[in-house]
């Protein structure tokens, strides 16, 4: 989150949990990211597999749906 988010002035977990699809490991859960330009207010989702990362705040909700179907469910 710190190299996703460097102008972050705190970041706060909430609930977060992880998914094994074969050896790939994800972690799902519930982030809030507080930062000076921040148009979110409060936790938003995100999901982290294989290397990459996707935030509501940064990719959009779509995005998070997407792969929270495809990697949380």
């Amino acid at each position: 989150m710190q190299n996703r988010f460097p102008e972050a002035t705190s970041v706060n977990f909430g609930k977060i949990f992880t998914h094994q699809d074969g050896e790939v490991v994800s972690v799902c859960g519930d982030v809030d990211v507080q930062q000076p330009q921040d148009s979110f207010d409060g936790p938003e989702r995100f999901v982290w597999s294989d290397g990459a990362l996707v935030v509501e705040e940064a990719d959009g909700t779509d995005a998070v749906s997407a792969k929270w179907a495809d990697v949380c469910e």
